[in-house]
């Protein structure tokens, strides 16, 4: 096996970034198992992420807006805890000044029990004075931890928690509030508080107000989301039900996050897990919302199904949907109606027909939102994004086909963070033939992708035309070719009379795979048509059905 380089086009639509810093296509972050992402201030993105070996160091990194490493920062990022074992599951907050909390799972060498664990870094890139180099011990647990939550406490400090099950099969969560310090909050219950016959946990903090959720169950079963709101020394709220808010819709909740509204109540998200035999595609996203009175709103409903959901900033909530085959997002005013402008199943991002599966929605701190999606038009999938604004239209100077951020293939977790108004960052993870790579990226509005997309691979290739899809076609059409040699290539697009309706001509310096898309498909009319490629004296044709 040899490793075969594709080159870019001579003429592929190169991004045009508005600072040199970043990178066309993303900024490398590392190569990792998980990524993390927090905007920690309007001036900076920071990232943390856990190594791929079994001595993984958790570290982290803060770039500018600009996209310059921050100020003070290292440029291999800051050692959050190099301990033995196997880290993993970082989740992180900022602190409230301008740096960042971290927390994460350790696992002994053996494997036979975890601990949780917490960082603290100052907005100048140390870990802060007094806290131990291998991270805050909070809990030892058992040998099958969940994922962990975080949430900044509102008073410099974090709250942390984290699910555990036993081998017994009994899950229970246990949620810690810890000062700048890195000392347990004096009123809260030693050792954290502990909640029983819970398997997830969500958490945030707004004013006096602590809120924590929890998937919970009891002898007969799945009870749904519990959310309860606490005052600072982890004491229920009188004013609400005594075991906290339920919301029995809420059965198998993952995912959870908790958006305060404002006025002492809550909207929740979670994921909805599907049972599925094969390939399950990625769970469904719910939203619902909790009163300051601590009853469920009823005019959402038991939830409002999405491919994602986020806070719109103002108050109200965003939607990621894909209405008619194009990513596109709804914004619910706090009754859940949604927004002058918006319509009931959402505006779409972009014109082009995609299906996506996956889908991201940020607020733009204007009333508008940032939408972003996993793209396979190139035949592969690509990160993609686009911005709407307070009603509903695309914003001005955007793509209509979507503004291309991603280079690679995107297969990994997706986020969306929100620096200040109008300025996001995309962070993603993209899997390589050794693992994970992380990637980040402003969102602003590129050219639109190169018409094709060639990279590199690890096997021999041909001549000749791998595929076209979709086939038969309603919409773009991407066509998967190989060139055995380097050089100029031509790739034409045929009627059945033999007319070229399109052609597009390539120039490449290697041996190469790719996806090459014809611009003008969504014009033509039905009927049976030809791709043909032609690269010096090699010919070769695959025939294309074109429906109404």
């Amino acid at each position: 096996m040899r490793r075969i380089l594709a080159l870019a086009l001579a003429t592929s639509l190169a991004p045009a970034p508005a600072h040199a810093a970043w990178l066309p296509g993303g900024t490398k972050i590392d190569d990792g198992n998980e990524f993390a992402a927090a905007a920690a201030s309007p001036d900076r993105i920071v990232v943390a992420w856990t190594g791929v070996t079994l001595h993984s160091r958790v570290r982290a990194q803060a770039w500018t807006p600009e996209g310059g490493l921050a100020p003070g920062w290292p440029s291999s990022g800051v050692v959050l805890s190099d301990s033995p074992g196997y880290n993993r599951s970082p989740v992180i907050c900022e602190d409230g000044a301008g740096g960042i909390f971290v927390a994460w799972v350790n696992m002994n060498l053996e494997g036979t029990e975890s601990s949780l664990r917490l960082q603290h870094v100052s907005a100048a890139g140390n870990v802060e004075a007094g806290w131990p180099a291998e991270g805050l011990v909070l809990a030892s647990t058992g040998m099958y931890p969940n994922a962990p939550a975080i949430a900044h406490d509102g008073a410099g400090g974090a709250l942390v928690g984290l699910p555990e099950c036993s081998t017994s099969g009994g899950c229970s969560v246990r949620v810690h509030r810890i000062d700048a310090n890195g000392v347990p909050n004096a009123g809260w219950p030693l050792g954290g508080l502990s909640i029983p016959n819970a398997y997830d946990v969500g958490l945030a903090a707004q004013g006096e107000h602590l809120f924590v959720s929890t998937s919970e169950y009891d002898y007969q079963g799945l009870i749904g989301m519990r959310i309860q709101r606490l005052d600072g020394n982890a004491v229920p709220d009188p004013g609400w039900p005594q075991t906290g808010a339920t919301l029995p819709s809420a059965r198998f909740a993952s995912q959870m996050r908790l958006f305060p509204d404002g006025t002492g109540g809550v909207f929740a998200g979670w994921g909805q897990l599907l049972v599925c035999l094969d390939f399950c595609p990625p769970p469904a996203r719910w939203a619902a919302r909790v009163l300051g009175s601590g009853v469920p709103d009823d005019r959402w409903g038991p939830g409002r199904g999405a491919l994602a959901n986020a806070p719109d900033g103002t108050g109200g909530m965003l939607l990621g949907l894909s209405s008619g085959g194009r990513p596109s997002a709804l914004r619910l005013d706090a009754s859940g109606a949604a927004m002058p402008g918006w319509a009931s199943g959402g505006n779409a991002a972009m014109t082009e027909v995609v299906d996506p599966w996956e889908v991201w929605v940020l607020g733009d701190g204007d009333g508008g939102a940032f939408v972003a999606w996993r793209d396979y038009r190139t035949g592969d999938s690509r990160l993609y994004a686009s911005r709407l604004d307070a009603s509903g239209r695309l914003a001005d100077g955007w793509p209509a086909t979507g503004s291309f951020i991603g280079a690679r293939s995107s297969q990994g977790q997706v986020q969306l963070l929100g620096l200040s108004k109008g300025v996001a960052v995309a962070v993603w993870t993209e899997w390589t033939f050794s693992g994970y790579v992380g990637y980040l990226l402003p969102i602003r509005p590129w050219e639109p992708a190169p018409i094709a997309d060639l990279r590199p691979i690890q096997d021999e290739v041909g001549f000749g035309i791998v595929h076209v899809r979709p086939n038969p076609a309603h919409g773009p059409i991407v066509a998967i070719v190989e060139l055995k040699n380097e050089g100029p290539a031509r790739l034409d697009l045929l009627d059945a009379s033999g007319r070229v309706r399109e052609t597009q001509d390539f120039s490449f310096m290697a041996q190469a795979r790719g996806a090459v898309r014809f611009n003008q498909a969504r014009a033509l009319p039905a009927g049976v048509y030809w791709v043909r490629l032609t690269q010096g004296a090699r010919v070769a044709s695959k025939k294309l059905v074109v429906l109404e």
